[in-house]
C-alpha cells in the first residue's frame, strides 16, 4: 500500500490485521476493541469479526501484517514440523497456524451437494427395491 494515499478503508483494515494479529486471531476481541459504538454486545460483534474475516481486503491486509512479522508459510511449515514432532501440547500455536492457513486459502473449498429428489407410487417402489437388491449384492 501507498503510505501516502491510505483511504480511510485502507487505515481501518490496516488497524483491524494488526489488533487481530495481536488479540491472537480473536476476531470477536478486536471488533469489541474497535468498535466506534461503545455497548456492543459479543453477538454483534462475532457477526462483524466474521464479515470481516471473509472480506478480501481483510484476508490480503493480515497476510500482509503475517508476512512482515516474519510468519510466512516457510515459518508455519517450520512450526507444523516441530509441533508434529513434539510431546507437549502446543494447541495455540497449532491454532494460529490454522487460522493462518485458512486466511490464505491454503485449504481446499468445502464441497457440498444437496439433492431433492420426488418419487411416488411406483416409481418410489422400484427406488426402493434397486436399493434392497444394492444391499443384498454386498
Amino acid at each position: 500500500m501507498n503510505k501516502t494515499k491510505l483511504s480511510k478503508m485502507d487505515i481501518k483494515t490496516k488497524a483491524w490485521a494488526k489488533k487481530y494479529i495481536k488479540n491472537n486471531f480473536n476476531g470477536t476481541k478486536t471488533a469489541l476493541e474497535m468498535a466506534m459504538k461503545k455497548g456492543m454486545n459479543k453477538n454483534t460483534a462475532n457477526a462483524i469479526a466474521s464479515e470481516n474475516l471473509r472480506k478480501p481486503m481483510y484476508k490480503k491486509e493480515i497476510i500482509r501484517e503475517l508476512e512482515e512479522s516474519g510468519f510466512n508459510k516457510k515459518e508455519r511449515a517450520r512450526l507444523l514440523k516441530r509441533n508434529a514432532k513434539q510431546k507437549q501440547s502446543y494447541s495455540a500455536s497449532n491454532q494460529a497456524i490454522d487460522i493462518a492457513t485458512k486466511i490464505e486459502g491454503d485449504y481446499a473449498p468445502e464441497q457440498r451437494i444437496t439433492a431433492t429428489i420426488n418419487l411416488t407410487g411406483k416409481a418410489l417402489d422400484e427406488a426402493i427395491q434397486a436399493k434392497l437388491d444394492e444391499l443384498k449384492a454386498l
